[in-house]
């Protein structure tokens, strides 16, 4: 069975995402966001698939429990401009791990 894919559109400033309604959101920046990320699972996995439409950054992430979430180096990577990047959370212990990669584009 296929996984749904949460489209949440255009985002920009505070940002809030139920994670109880899937496992995969795509976003497009539209300015710079914060997200609030709350109804986190143990053991799930998340990918957010996010378009940085400009010069546009990912200023902070939260989980709304006021666990961690642990990043290499301990900070919060930003997405490449104009290109579609992935992040990956997954909730150990709690916390979410993220990981991203960034700057995906079209294969000629």
């Amino acid at each position: 069975m296929a996984e749904p894919v949460i489209n949440a559109g255009d985002v920009g400033g505070a940002v809030e995402v139920d994670l109880s309604q899937g496992h995969w959101y795509v976003f497009t920046l539209q300015d710079n966001v914060e997200v609030d990320l709350f109804n986190e699972r143990e053991g799930a996995r998340y990918l957010f698939f996010v378009y940085s439409n400009g010069n546009f950054a990912v200023n902070a992430m939260r989980l709304v429990s006021g666990k961690n979430i642990y990043s290499v180096g301990g900070t919060l990577p930003n997405p490449a401009n104009n290109a579609w990047n992935l992040y990956e959370g997954m909730v150990i212990n709690g916390g979410m791990v993220l990981t991203e990669i960034d700057n995906f584009a079209p294969i000629p």
